[in-house]
Protein backbone atom coordinates (compact mmCIF):
# COMPACT_ATOMS: atom_id res chain seq x y z
CA UNK A 1 0.00 0.00 0.00
CA UNK A 2 1.46 3.31 -1.04
CA UNK A 3 -0.47 7.01 0.18
CA UNK A 4 1.46 10.58 -0.34
CA UNK A 5 0.83 13.80 1.26
CA UNK A 6 2.79 17.23 1.84
CA UNK A 7 5.88 15.77 -0.31
CA UNK A 8 5.44 12.15 1.89
CA UNK A 9 5.72 9.37 0.01
CA UNK A 10 4.55 6.07 2.03
CA UNK A 11 4.94 2.45 1.75
CA UNK A 12 3.64 -0.28 4.19
CA UNK A 13 3.74 -3.86 4.33
CA UNK A 14 2.70 -6.56 7.05
CA UNK A 15 2.74 -9.84 7.04
CA UNK A 16 2.48 -12.97 9.45
CA UNK A 17 5.92 -14.37 8.74
CA UNK A 18 6.33 -18.00 8.20
CA UNK A 19 5.86 -19.41 11.93
CA UNK A 20 3.03 -17.58 13.29
CA UNK A 21 -0.95 -18.47 12.00
CA UNK A 22 -2.17 -15.36 12.32
CA UNK A 23 -0.74 -11.37 12.37
CA UNK A 24 -1.78 -9.81 15.76
CA UNK A 25 0.23 -6.59 13.71
CA UNK A 26 -1.87 -3.58 13.08
CA UNK A 27 -1.16 0.22 11.80
CA UNK A 28 -2.10 3.35 10.61
CA UNK A 29 -1.77 5.40 7.69
CA UNK A 30 -3.65 8.74 7.82
CA UNK A 31 -0.81 10.96 7.15
CA UNK A 32 0.80 13.48 8.76
CA UNK A 33 -0.12 10.59 10.91
CA UNK A 34 1.77 7.06 11.50
CA UNK A 35 1.70 3.82 13.57
CA UNK A 36 2.66 0.25 14.12
CA UNK A 37 1.25 -1.70 16.83
CA UNK A 38 2.21 -5.60 17.71
CA UNK A 39 -0.62 -7.36 19.98
CA UNK A 40 0.09 -9.70 22.57
CA UNK A 41 -1.92 -12.34 25.07
CA UNK A 42 -3.52 -15.32 24.18
CA UNK A 43 -6.84 -16.40 22.90
CA UNK A 44 -5.88 -14.17 19.82
CA UNK A 45 -6.55 -11.15 22.28
CA UNK A 46 -3.17 -10.01 21.27
CA UNK A 47 -4.98 -8.50 17.75
CA UNK A 48 -7.44 -6.99 19.70
CA UNK A 49 -5.39 -4.87 21.83
CA UNK A 50 -3.34 -3.58 18.52
CA UNK A 51 -7.07 -2.74 17.04
CA UNK A 52 -7.82 -1.14 20.68
CA UNK A 53 -4.60 0.94 20.22
CA UNK A 54 -4.98 2.10 16.36
CA UNK A 55 -8.61 3.25 16.79
CA UNK A 56 -7.71 5.05 19.73
CA UNK A 57 -4.75 7.06 17.80
CA UNK A 58 -7.59 7.51 15.22
CA UNK A 59 -10.46 8.44 17.09
CA UNK A 60 -8.72 10.71 19.66
CA UNK A 61 -6.60 12.93 17.08
CA UNK A 62 -9.21 12.49 14.20
CA UNK A 63 -10.43 16.08 14.59
CA UNK A 64 -7.03 17.43 14.69
CA UNK A 65 -6.39 15.36 11.37
CA UNK A 66 -9.21 17.02 9.87
CA UNK A 67 -8.02 20.84 11.18
CA UNK A 68 -6.29 22.30 8.37
CA UNK A 69 -4.79 24.45 11.10
CA UNK A 70 -2.77 21.41 12.64
CA UNK A 71 -2.97 21.23 16.76
CA UNK A 72 -1.26 17.97 17.30
CA UNK A 73 1.80 17.45 18.94
CA UNK A 74 3.89 15.29 21.20
CA UNK A 75 1.25 16.09 24.00
CA UNK A 76 -1.15 15.08 21.63
CA UNK A 77 0.11 11.82 20.77
CA UNK A 78 1.13 11.12 24.57
CA UNK A 79 -2.52 11.72 25.36
CA UNK A 80 -3.85 9.14 22.43
CA UNK A 81 -1.66 6.44 23.87
CA UNK A 82 -2.90 6.87 27.43
CA UNK A 83 -6.84 6.53 25.87
CA UNK A 84 -5.52 3.34 24.52
CA UNK A 85 -3.91 2.16 27.17
CA UNK A 86 -6.82 2.57 29.60
CA UNK A 87 -9.09 1.30 26.94
CA UNK A 88 -7.54 -1.97 26.64
CA UNK A 89 -6.93 -2.21 30.74
CA UNK A 90 -10.71 -1.97 30.89
CA UNK A 91 -11.82 -4.26 28.10
CA UNK A 92 -9.37 -6.99 29.82
CA UNK A 93 -10.32 -6.46 33.40
CA UNK A 94 -14.13 -7.41 31.94
CA UNK A 95 -13.45 -10.36 29.67
CA UNK A 96 -11.71 -12.76 30.95
CA UNK A 97 -10.25 -14.13 27.71
CA UNK A 98 -9.10 -11.15 27.40
CA UNK A 99 -7.20 -10.13 30.87
CA UNK A 100 -3.78 -10.09 30.18
CA UNK A 101 -3.70 -8.91 26.94
CA UNK A 102 -1.32 -5.44 25.74
CA UNK A 103 0.38 -4.35 22.61
CA UNK A 104 3.55 -2.32 21.79
CA UNK A 105 2.54 1.00 19.76
CA UNK A 106 4.97 3.41 17.85
CA UNK A 107 3.24 7.02 16.24
CA UNK A 108 4.81 9.29 14.57
CA UNK A 109 3.15 12.35 13.09
CA UNK A 110 5.28 14.35 10.67
CA UNK A 111 4.62 17.70 9.45
CA UNK A 112 7.20 19.48 7.09
CA UNK A 113 10.43 19.14 8.28
CA UNK A 114 8.98 18.20 12.04
CA UNK A 115 8.21 14.77 13.36
CA UNK A 116 7.01 14.13 17.18
CA UNK A 117 7.12 10.09 18.07
CA UNK A 118 5.39 8.24 20.77
CA UNK A 119 6.17 5.12 21.81
CA UNK A 120 5.51 1.92 24.51
CA UNK A 121 7.08 -1.41 23.95
CA UNK A 122 9.71 -3.10 21.60
CA UNK A 123 8.11 -1.81 18.35
CA UNK A 124 10.60 0.83 17.00
CA UNK A 125 11.52 4.01 14.85
CA UNK A 126 14.29 4.84 12.96
CA UNK A 127 15.73 7.40 10.76
CA UNK A 128 17.52 6.78 7.53
CA UNK A 129 19.98 9.46 6.56
CA UNK A 130 23.10 9.95 4.58
CA UNK A 131 23.18 5.95 3.97
CA UNK A 132 23.13 5.47 7.65
CA UNK A 133 20.79 4.01 9.80
CA UNK A 134 19.80 5.25 13.55
CA UNK A 135 17.81 4.05 16.07
CA UNK A 136 15.35 6.85 17.64
CA UNK A 137 13.81 4.24 19.91
CA UNK A 138 14.38 2.06 22.82
CA UNK A 139 13.52 -1.22 23.23
CA UNK A 140 11.25 -1.34 26.58
CA UNK A 141 11.93 -4.96 26.98
CA UNK A 142 14.14 -7.24 29.08
CA UNK A 143 16.90 -7.16 26.14
CA UNK A 144 16.55 -3.89 25.49
CA UNK A 145 17.35 -3.20 29.25
CA UNK A 146 20.57 -5.59 29.21
CA UNK A 147 21.62 -3.68 26.17
CA UNK A 148 21.68 0.01 27.73
CA UNK A 149 23.41 -1.59 30.28
CA UNK A 150 25.82 -3.07 28.06
CA UNK A 151 25.19 -6.50 29.73
CA UNK A 152 24.17 -7.22 26.36
CA UNK A 153 25.38 -6.67 22.36
CA UNK A 154 22.53 -5.64 20.00
CA UNK A 155 23.20 -8.67 17.93
CA UNK A 156 23.29 -11.20 21.50
CA UNK A 157 20.30 -9.27 22.19
CA UNK A 158 18.33 -10.57 18.66
CA UNK A 159 18.98 -14.06 19.51
CA UNK A 160 18.59 -13.77 23.17
CA UNK A 161 15.67 -16.67 24.18
CA UNK A 162 13.96 -13.89 26.43
CA UNK A 163 13.82 -11.19 23.32
CA UNK A 164 10.03 -10.98 23.38
CA UNK A 165 9.46 -10.25 26.95
CA UNK A 166 8.42 -6.51 27.00
CA UNK A 167 8.62 -4.74 30.18
CA UNK A 168 6.03 -1.76 29.12
CA UNK A 169 3.01 -2.16 26.54
CA UNK A 170 0.29 -0.30 26.36
CA UNK A 171 -2.73 -2.36 28.36
CA UNK A 172 -0.69 -4.09 30.80
CA UNK A 173 -1.36 -1.83 33.97
CA UNK A 174 -3.69 1.16 34.25
CA UNK A 175 -1.43 4.00 33.62
CA UNK A 176 1.86 4.02 31.24
CA UNK A 177 4.60 5.40 30.81
CA UNK A 178 5.07 7.35 27.26
CA UNK A 179 8.53 8.30 25.65
CA UNK A 180 8.10 11.29 23.25
CA UNK A 181 10.37 13.06 21.32
CA UNK A 182 10.48 15.36 18.43
CA UNK A 183 13.06 15.26 15.75
CA UNK A 184 14.24 17.38 12.72
CA UNK A 185 13.78 16.09 9.26
CA UNK A 186 15.59 17.13 6.05
CA UNK A 187 14.59 16.50 2.89
CA UNK A 188 16.11 12.90 1.36
CA UNK A 189 15.34 11.64 4.58
CA UNK A 190 13.77 8.26 5.45
CA UNK A 191 11.78 7.30 8.25
CA UNK A 192 10.80 3.65 9.12
CA UNK A 193 8.25 2.32 12.12
CA UNK A 194 8.34 -1.51 12.10
CA UNK A 195 7.41 -4.26 14.48
CA UNK A 196 10.24 -6.15 15.61
CA UNK A 197 9.28 -9.05 13.66
CA UNK A 198 11.57 -6.88 11.43
CA UNK A 199 14.84 -6.37 13.69
CA UNK A 200 14.89 -9.93 15.38
CA UNK A 201 15.54 -11.47 12.16
CA UNK A 202 18.01 -9.07 10.25
CA UNK A 203 20.40 -6.96 11.59
CA UNK A 204 20.74 -3.50 11.42
CA UNK A 205 23.30 -3.47 8.71
CA UNK A 206 20.71 -5.37 6.50
CA UNK A 207 18.09 -2.56 6.75
CA UNK A 208 20.35 0.06 5.97
CA UNK A 209 21.41 -2.00 2.61
CA UNK A 210 17.44 -2.35 1.91
CA UNK A 211 16.27 1.18 2.58
CA UNK A 212 19.70 2.13 0.53
CA UNK A 213 19.05 -0.33 -2.40
CA UNK A 214 15.12 0.64 -2.97
CA UNK A 215 14.45 4.08 -3.77
CA UNK A 216 10.46 3.84 -3.97
CA UNK A 217 9.12 3.46 -0.57
CA UNK A 218 6.91 0.33 -1.36
CA UNK A 219 9.40 -1.28 -2.66
CA UNK A 220 11.39 -0.72 0.42
CA UNK A 221 8.41 -2.05 3.14
CA UNK A 222 8.41 -4.95 0.47
CA UNK A 223 11.73 -5.62 0.54
CA UNK A 224 12.26 -5.43 4.30
CA UNK A 225 9.52 -7.81 4.68
CA UNK A 226 10.36 -10.17 2.35
CA UNK A 227 14.02 -10.44 3.59
CA UNK A 228 12.76 -10.71 7.00
CA UNK A 229 10.84 -13.83 5.78
CA UNK A 230 13.83 -15.29 3.96
CA UNK A 231 15.62 -14.68 7.21
CA UNK A 232 13.10 -17.53 8.82
CA UNK A 233 9.87 -15.17 9.30
CA UNK A 234 9.67 -16.25 12.65
CA UNK A 235 7.39 -13.58 14.10
CA UNK A 236 4.64 -11.62 12.40
CA UNK A 237 6.29 -8.40 10.93
CA UNK A 238 5.22 -4.70 9.74
CA UNK A 239 7.05 -1.95 8.29
CA UNK A 240 5.98 1.35 7.46
CA UNK A 241 8.47 3.68 5.49
CA UNK A 242 8.04 7.28 5.31
CA UNK A 243 10.28 9.35 2.77
CA UNK A 244 10.16 12.77 3.15
CA UNK A 245 10.84 15.92 1.16
CA UNK A 246 9.81 15.89 -2.68
CA UNK A 247 10.90 12.72 -5.31
CA UNK A 248 14.19 14.52 -6.29
CA UNK A 249 15.61 14.65 -2.67
CA UNK A 250 15.10 10.75 -2.52
CA UNK A 251 17.79 9.36 -4.63
CA UNK A 252 19.95 7.22 -2.90
CA UNK A 253 23.71 7.65 -2.15
CA UNK A 254 26.13 4.85 -3.21
CA UNK A 255 26.74 3.17 -0.46
CA UNK A 256 29.75 -0.08 0.36
CA UNK A 257 27.11 -2.28 2.09
CA UNK A 258 29.40 -3.89 5.52
CA UNK A 259 29.89 -7.68 5.24
CA UNK A 260 27.05 -8.70 7.10
CA UNK A 261 24.48 -6.91 4.53
CA UNK A 262 26.66 -7.64 1.36
CA UNK A 263 24.17 -9.48 -1.28
CA UNK A 264 21.11 -8.81 0.73
CA UNK A 265 19.19 -7.68 -2.39
CA UNK A 266 20.58 -10.42 -4.86
CA UNK A 267 19.61 -13.28 -2.54
CA UNK A 268 16.05 -11.00 -2.85
CA UNK A 269 15.76 -10.97 -6.13
CA UNK A 270 16.64 -14.51 -6.81
CA UNK A 271 13.81 -15.65 -4.57
CA UNK A 272 10.41 -17.15 -5.98
CA UNK A 273 7.77 -14.30 -6.82
CA UNK A 274 5.87 -15.62 -3.43
CA UNK A 275 8.49 -14.76 -0.81
CA UNK A 276 10.17 -12.06 -2.87
CA UNK A 277 6.67 -10.32 -1.97
CA UNK A 278 5.93 -11.42 1.20
CA UNK A 279 3.15 -14.27 0.71
CA UNK A 280 2.53 -17.03 3.30
CA UNK A 281 3.20 -20.21 2.20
Amino acid sequence: MTATSQMLSVGVRTDAGRVRDGNEDRYLVRPPLFAVADGMGGHRAGEVAAGIAIEALADHLASRLDDASGGIDGEALTAALELANRRIFERAEGDGEKRGMATTCTAALVVGHEAWLAHVGDSRAYLYRDGALRQLTEDHSIVGSMVRERILTPEAAARHPRRHVVLRALGHRDDVEVDVQEIELHDGDRLLLCTDGLNSMLESSAIAEVLGSLVAAEAAADGLVAAANAAGGEDNVTVLVVDVGPASARARPAVTPPPAAAGLLARLRGLPARLRNGAPR
